[in-house]
C-alpha cells in the first residue's frame, strides 16, 4: 500500500511539473513563434496577435496583422496575460484572409516550444522613496 501511495505521488508530481507555466514580469514583452508554410504557390501568410487575462476568452487583437514572426507586445495595463497568434492565410490574388481554426496561446502546453507554457504579468511600479534623514 505504501509503494502504491509514493508511485501515485510521483505521477502527481510529474503531472504538476508537466502542466507548470513560467510567468515573466514586464511591462513589454517580444514573443515569437514558427513561420506556417504557404499552401499553394503565391499565398500570403499573416498573423493576428492576441491578448488575454483568462483561459477561455477569443482574446483582445494586439496592432494588425504582421507578416513577421515576433511581435514586442506593450501592455495597456496591470494584470496577468497570456499571449495568442492566429495564421492567416491570403490565396493568390484574394483579398480577404482564411483565419486558422484555432489560436496557439501561451499557456496551452501542445502550442508552446520546449520551454514550455507561460504568460506575463505587469504591475506598474510603486512611486521612489524622498526625503531620507539621519533621526537622532
Amino acid at each position: 500500500m505504501k509503494k502504491l501511495f509514493l508511485a501515485m505521488m510521483l505521477v502527481l508530481a510529474m503531472v504538476g511539473m508537466a502542466n507548470a507555466q513560467t510567468w515573466y514580469t514586464a511591462n513589454q514583452e517580444t514573443v515569437a513563434w514558427d513561420a506556417v508554410a504557404p499552401i499553394a504557390t503565391g499565398d500570403t501568410i499573416k498573423y493576428q496577435v492576441y491578448t488575454r487575462q483568462d483561459t477561455t476568452s477569443a482574446g483582445v487583437m494586439v496592432g494588425t496583422e504582421t507578416t513577421e514572426t515576433q511581435l514586442t507586445i506593450s501592455f495597456p495595463a496591470e494584470g496577468r496575460y497570456y499571449i495568442g497568434v492566429e495564421t492567416v492565410r491570403y490565396p493568390a490574388g484574394e483579398t480577404a484572409g482564411m483565419r486558422s481554426e484555432t489560436k496557439a496561446w501561451s499557456n496551452v502546453a501542445a502550442d508552446c516550444a520546449t520551454a514550455g507554457p507561460f504568460g506575463i504579468k505587469y504591475f506598474v511600479n510603486p512611486g521612489a522613496t524622498k526625503n531620507l534623514r539621519d533621526v537622532p
